[in-house]
This record gives C-alpha cells, sequence and structure tokens, in this order.
C-alpha cells in the first residue's frame, strides 16, 4: 500500500485510504470479485444491491461485465443484471459493445428497445459503437425512429450521424437512405415545436455521410483548379439516394443536396431527375443567391431539361411558375443572361414597356441592368413612340430603374422631354416616371408641379406622384417643393377623404422634412400622439428611424414628447433610437435623463396593462438602465421598475394548502393567454428580470436580498406556462444571480427540495448547477440525485449530463 501511495495511485487519509481516481477504484473492485468467480456470493450480494435501487453502484458493475472473458460467463452475468433503469441500460449497452460477439449487443437491445426513456440513454453510446457492431447498432438506432419516434428521432438521428460518419464507402448508399426514410417517417409524429427542431435532423445525417460537401466553397469547387481532380466527389449511389429523399428534406439538408449534385458530374438523365425533385418544392432559404443561379444554370443549359419543361427561350424560363422562392433564381439568371446577350436585354425592356409577362420579375431584371447599362437603357426609352400607348404603359418602373443610374445629365433631361409627349396617352405611368427620373433636379420637379396645374390630373395619379416624391425625392427637392407637395394632399384629402395609405404617404413626406421644418414636426406630433392609426405613426417614427446624418441634437427634445405615443410601433422605434448612441449621444442624453425616467416608467406600465410587444418593454427596460448611467436611480426607482416587470409573471403563491396557479384577480382569460404564449411573455419578462438582477438590482440590493425576490417569485410559475423556451430563460436568470454568489448553490439546493415548485423550474435549477459548478460526477449537480425534491426527469437529465464526465 505505500507503494501504491508513493506513486499517487492512491491517497492516505490518515484514518482511511482513496483511490486517487475512481475508475481506477472500480477497475481493481471488480477484478476482485471477478476472481471470487461469476456465481459468487459477493457478485450476487452486488446484483442484489444493484436491485434495491443502489444507482451508485453501476460504474463498478459496468467495469465488472467489461471484464468478463468467457462468453458464457459474460451471458450469464449480463442476464442476471437488472436493465430497467436508464443506468442499467448503459452498462448492458456500454458493455456489450466491447465484446466481439454480435448476439451481446442483440440481446442487450432486446431488454431496453420497448422503453422509450431506456433508448434514450443509451443512443450516445450506440453512436459511438466499434466498427464490428456499426451495422447493428445503425439497425437498432433505426427501428427505434420508427417505434417511439416522438421521444427518440432527435437523439437517434444524431447517433445515427455519428455512425454514418464512420460507414463503409460501400455500406453508405443503403444506411443512408435507411436513416433518411426513418427521421422522415418520424416527423408526422412530432409536436409544433418538434416540427421545427426535425429540420437539423436530416442535415445531421448528410453532414456527416458527406463531410466537405455541407461547408463547400463552391466558387473553389466549380472554378478552374487544377487541384479538383485529387479531391473525392459524392457516389453516384449516395445522389440517388439525396434524389429520391429530396423532397422530404429539411431545409439545410436540401441544401447539402443540392451542394452535392452542383459539385458532381451529372447526365442528362440525372440533372433531368434532379430538376424533378429540386423544383417541386420550395427553394431553400439558407442558399445563397449565387447557387440558387448556379442550379438554375444548370438546368437551363440542359437540352434534356429544357424540353422536359418546356423552356425554348428565356421568357418560358422567367414564366415559370416555380414553388417558393424560386422566382428569385429564375430573375437573377435571365439578369446574367441579359448582361451579355443584347437580344435578351432588348426583350426585357420590350416586354416591361408593354406589360408582357409579370412585371416584378421584368423590373426586378431591369434595375440589376441598369447599372451597367444605363445609357443604352436610356436610348430604348428616347427610341419610342411615345404617342402609342401600348408603348408607355410601364414607363415608371423602368425610369424608376435609371434614377440611381450615373446617367449624363443631358440625356436625362432628353428623356425627361420626351416623355412630355406622353403625358396625355399615359398619364397613369408618365407623371410619376418623371417625378422618379428628375432625380435631384429642382428646377425639374418645379416645372412638373407647374404643369400640373394646367391640366386636369386623376387624383390617383396625383396620388402615386405624391408617393414617389415622399419616397425618392431628395431633402433637397423635397425643400423647395413642401409647401406645393402639402397644397396638393389637402386638396386630395378635401375632394376625396383620407385613408391610411394617404396618411402614410404623407408621414413619410414630412418624416423627411422633421430636421428643417416646424410644420413638419407639427403634423408628426398630432398623427403619433393624437392620430388613430398605428401605421402611421409607425411609418412616420419608422421613416425618421431609417434617415442617416440628422441633427439628433437638434431634434433630441421633441422625440422626448413622441414617447407620450399609445402606438407600440412608434414608441418601439423611438426607443430604438435613443439607445443607439451615434444618433443621441451621451452628453445630450445626460441632458435628458431625468424626464425620460418618468416617461419611461409610465409608458411601461401602460404596456404591461395593455399586454404590448414585449419587444417594446424590454427597449423601455434597456433606456431606464441608459437613464441610470447618467442619472443614477435610486433603490425606490428601482424597485418600481421591478415590480412593473414582476407583475408580468404569476402572482404571489397562494395560501397554505391552495395549488399553484394565477390568482383569480389577475387570471388572464384563455384567450389572452393564447396570445401572451404566442408572443413570448414569460419568457421575455424573465429576461427581463434576468437584466435588471445584473444591471440594476446587483448594486442595489444585497445578494441574499435579490435570492429573496426570486424565491417569491418562482413557486407561483404554473406548469402550463413552463415551455422549454421559459425553461431557458429561468436556467438563464439563475446563472445569472449565483454565478459569483458564494451562497448559490445552496440556495438552489434549497429550492430543489421545496414541493410547490414546478419539474420546470427545477429542470432550470439543473442546468444552472451543472453551469456553475461543471460536470462532475462527484460536484453539485450530483448531489442534486439525492434531494428529496429532485424529479425523476430532473434526475435522468443530470445522468445523462454526467455521463462522459472524468
Amino acid at each position: 500500500m505505500g507503494q501504491a501511495v508513493s506513486e499517487g495511485l492512491v491517497l492516505d487519509g490518515e484514518t482511511y485510504w482513496e483511490f486517487f481516481h475512481q475508475s481506477f477504484g472500480e477497475y481493481a473492485h471488480s477484478r476482485w470479485l471477478l476472481r471470487q468467480g461469476t456465481h459468487s456470493t459477493a457478485i450476487t450480494r452486488l446484483i442484489r444491491a444493484l436491485s434495491s435501487g443502489h444507482s451508485n453502484l453501476w460504474p463498478l458493475t459496468t467495469s465488472l461485465l467489461s471484464q468478463v472473458t468467457l462468453y458464457d460467463d459474460y451471458r450469464h452475468l449480463a442476464g442476471r443484471v437488472p436493465a430497467d433503469t436508464t443506468e442499467a441500460a448503459r452498462t448492458q449497452i456500454v458493455s456489450s459493445l466491447g465484446r466481439v460477439e454480435e448476439d451481446a449487443l442483440t440481446d442487450a437491445l432486446e431488454r431496453v428497445r420497448a422503453d422509450p426513456t431506456l433508448m434514450r440513454s443509451v443512443t450516445l453510446d450506440l453512436g459511438d459503437a466499434p466498427a464490428r457492431h456499426l451495422g447493428a447498432a445503425h439497425k437498432a438506432l433505426v427501428a427505434a425512429v420508427g417505434e417511439h419516434p416522438a421521444e427518440l428521432t432527435g437523439p437517434a438521428a444524431n447517433a445515427l450521424a455519428k455512425l454514418l460518419a464512420r460507414t463503409p464507402e460501400e455500406d453508405l448508399p443503403t444506411r443512408l437512405r435507411e436513416a433518411l426514410t426513418a427521421v422522415r417517417a418520424a416527423r408526422q409524429h412530432l409536436d409544433q415545436a418538434g416540427q421545427v427542431v426535425w429540420q437539423n435532423y436530416p442535415h445531421r445525417l448528410l453532414a456527416a455521410a458527406l463531410p466537405g460537401v455541407v461547408d463547400a466553397d463552391l466558387e473553389r469547387d466549380l472554378g478552374p483548379d487544377p487541384t479538383r481532380k485529387n479531391r473525392k466527389g459524392v457516389p453516384k449511389e449516395v445522389l440517388t439516394v439525396l434524389r429520391e429523399n429530396y423532397p422530404g428534406l429539411g431545409d439545410l439538408a436540401r441544401r447539402t443536396a443540392i451542394f452535392a449534385h452542383l459539385r458532381a458530374p451529372l447526365s442528362a438523365d440525372q440533372k433531368a431527375e434532379f430538376a424533378r425533385c429540386v423544383l417541386a418544392v420550395p427553394c431553400p432559404p439558407s442558399l445563397s443567391d449565387d447557387d440558387g443561379v448556379r442550379t438554375m444554370r444548370l438546368f437551363w443549359e440542359c437540352p434534356t431539361v429544357r424540353e422536359e419543361w418546356g423552356w425554348t427561350t428565356w421568357r418560358q424560363l422567367l414564366a415559370a411558375k416555380l414553388p417558393k422562392n424560386w422566382d428569385n433564381a429564375q430573375i437573377k439568371l435571365v439578369a446574367r443572361l441579359g448582361a451579355t446577350d443584347l437580344d435578351v436585354r432588348t426583350g426585357v425592356v420590350s416586354d416591361t414597356l408593354e406589360r408582357r409577362g409579370e412585371m416584378t420579375r421584368h423590373v426586378n431584371i431591369l434595375n440589376r441592368l441598369a447599372a451597367d447599362h444605363s445609357e443604352w437603357l436610356a436610348g430604348q426609352l428616347l427610341a419610342l413612340d411615345f404617342e402609342d400607348p401600348r408603348r408607355t404603359a410601364n414607363l415608371s418602373s423602368v425610369a424608376y430603374c435609371l434614377q440611381n443610374t450615373e446617367l449624363p445629365l443631358a440625356t436625362r433631361l432628353r428623356v425627361l422631354r420626351a416623355l412630355d409627349a406622353a403625358r396625355e396617352a399615359a398619364p397613369r405611368n408618365v407623371w410619376p416616371a418623371q417625378v422618379v427620373l428628375a432625380g435631384d433636379l429642382v428646377e425639374e420637379h418645379l416645372r412638373i408641379l407647374k404643369d400640373l396645374h394646367t391640366v386636369r390630373v386623376e387624383p390617383h395619379v396625383v396620388r402615386t406622384m405624391l408617393k414617389s416624391w415622399a419616397n425618392s425625392g431628395s431633402t433637397r427637392v423635397l425643400a423647395a417643393v413642401a409647401g406645393q407637395l402639402r397644397e396638393l394632399d389637402t386638396g386630395l384629402s378635401d375632394t376625396n377623404g383620407r385613408n391610411s395609405e394617404s396618411l402614410q404617404t404623407r408621414a413619410r413626406l414630412e418624416s423627411r422634412l422633421a430636421h428643417l421644418d416646424e410644420k413638419a414636426r407639427a403634423w408628426l406630433s398630432a398623427a403619433v400622439l393624437d392620430g388613430e392609426s398605428p401605421s402611421v405613426a409607425g411609418t412616420a417614427v419608422s421613416t425618421l428611424q431609417g434617415l442617416e446624418d440628422l441633427p439628433w441634437h437638434e431634434l433630441t427634445p421633441w422625440l422626448c414628447e413622441l414617447f407620450r405615443s399609445p402606438h407600440t410601433d412608434a414608441v418601439t422605434r423611438l426607443t430604438q433610437i435613443f439607445l443607439d448612441r451615434s444618433r443621441v449621444v451621451d452628453a445630450v442624453f445626460t441632458q435628458h435623463a431625468g424626464p425620460l425616467l418618468g416617461t419611461a416608467l409610465t409608458r411601461m406600465r401602460r404596456a404591461v396593462a395593455t399586454d404590448e410587444n414585449p419587444d417594446l418593454i424590454r427597449n423601455l427596460l434597456r433606456l431606464i438602465i441608459r437613464v441610470d448611467e447618467h442619472a443614477t436611480l435610486g433603490r425606490d426607482e428601482v424597485m418600481e421598475v421591478y415590480d412593473i416587470t414582476r407583475s408580468r409573471l404569476p402572482d404571489a403563491p397562494p395560501k397554505e394548502g391552495g395549488s399553484s396557479t394565477l390568482s383569480a384577480s389577475t387570471a388572464p382569460s384563455a384567450e389572452r393567454e393564447r396570445r401572451r404564449e404566442q408572443s413570448g411573455w414569460y419568457s421575455a419578462a424573465l429576461r427581463d428580470v434576468s437584466t435588471m438582477c445584473g444591471a440594476l438590482l446587483g448594486t442595489r440590493l444585497s445578494r441574499a436580498e435579490i435570492r429573496g425576490l426570486l424565491t417569491e417569485l418562482l413557486p407561483p410559475m404554473p406548469p402550463q406556462i413552463m415551455g422549454s423556451t421559459v425553461r431557458k430563460r429561468a436556467a438563464t436568470l439563475l446563472k445569472g444571480v449565483c454565478h459569483h454568489d458564494p451562497e448559490g448553490l445552496d440556495w438552489l439546493d434549497a429550492l430543489v427540495v421545496r414541493t410547490d415548485l414546478t419539474t420546470g423550474i427545477k429542470y432550470a435549477i439543473a442546468e444552472a448547477v451543472l453551469n456553475i459548478d461543471g460536470k462532475r460526477r462527484e460536484g453539485r449537480a450530483a448531489g442534486l440525485l439525492a434531494l428529496p425534491g429532485c424529479p425523476r426527469e430532473v434526475a435522468d437529465h443530470i445522468r445523462d449530463e454526467l455521463r462522459h464526465c472524468d
């Protein structure tokens, strides 16, 4: 023993000895047990202890089974060992994976496969199966997904991915097909949240099976690279599997399947088959624009595909009604064709002017072409017969494409003068087109307005012109013609009345003049503070928010007044402006910090009382935190902010003997509760409490006082609101509060023992302890397992987290 102590294998505790490393102790003890014989009394006592619930003996049992030499002895001993708990199941599977005999794993799986909880506990072990057991482990995991889809699809998919990464090439197509088929079939059995997460599972399978394809650099792979021939391609049998399963894959997996095909040499028939499956479903949102165009070009340049889809010319390609998001690739491919092909470019302009085809697509193409072909496009307009209404049906769209191009002044003026002749033939298109094309030329805008008074123009045309000025007119132009534009708007309103769209146009106009014109600010104040339309108020502040280089220091006093607005979107955007330190700089903010605090608190109370968007409430809290940086809040003021935030969560615990539910006085109706769940009301409230603990409460209250607030807050959280997001928020809150609190972990232990906390809160406590103390077999998280209030689900989670720790 002295030699073992000197070597550091055993620690001398004066009155006792212990092994330096736990696993070495288990190894030595199990060797001693085996020397007694597999039928010995010592082993019988061990098995009896296991059956009575001594979970701390399972590591020893795993070591014991792993060291049995003879297979008959192993089968006898494994059969005597229980397999009815997660620790027991892991012991059976881990030890069987260490055997060379296939029957060992088959027998172990037969004992656990019917229970999804047991199977879940062994999925990671099956994913680490040695090469000799790859096939059996794969088969077991595929079967588990089919038998327990709701419980095991995620864990089994992760384990299958680990197996596929080590699967021999000759077996890969078959096993990939089996895994994808099982995971796809499981989707229908998942709830709404599970459906969202499911998207990742096929992707993980493909990422493991096709290393190097998921993060492929297609620019490099498809370019002239002499080393490309040395890069391993995707086997054609695997490509076949991808095409077979493509429609049922998630977004990321579809992108990976596309990458694999773009990198591979495909025959015409393979391209046609690929097109049939890819164009049958929406384009993956994660597919980049360039990769989408590459995919569409692959199909366009294949005669077999074009014949099958009827794409004789670019017009048929552009007009094809493909599933969602493929239109972007269609548009950009035709634009790239037009950049080098004059016939395509001319055809796009002709179709746009005469409104042939889908105009949105044509105008998007022209926008892309105009940057490099502006003078050519202007020449196309000048060559028109403007008196023919068929040739001027969409002049405003073409003019819009020319608006921001580097068009020479002389050419721009020629086009504007030429358009005068078309006003009578196509007023709806020509007048707005001239407003857009006039750009920053103030004299041209004044000329247009003067001409407008000399002829009768329909009100809807004038509305369109006003919208063009409000959206695209420069500040210089708007300042010069503001009075005339207001007169036009007022005249139209007196004749035709107001509607939300016209008011939003006026809001954009006045917002763009707010820094120059007192009349603009007065109109905006009325719309934001007293107007009935949330969309008009939101448009006003949104326009201000989108402007750059404004004199924010001059506008700040006026903007402070707008916080009294009842409109959620408008106030949310105002807070974003005030939180942007590049706009409202510290020196300016300090001057208004005091009044802002009262305004923000009043607005926060209203937002909470009426269940407004949680983003507004969070932004108001962040605004108050910034106020605290410049005008330190007192303890009472901080507690007032906390009380408002706290009121968003269920009330204080009921009296002794009651149930943990929302109090009758504040319990939301079913409809209100549904809206709260959809908006993430409770998780957002916990997030804001967490923010307060770090930014405000921590410098005013003692750690014990903060723990006291949370001790009051947590018990009334009912199970029905404890979804995964709320649990994560609660865990983040507890981690933040306890991380630097010496008494934090003891407090969390005391919470676990309580009987008035839901399982969801105790799950969050476990997550916090694991994060703070780390994943250690003898750590604080393991200590939670021995506490009387630790629910089984939480205990199983802790054991899973501690599975591979040292």
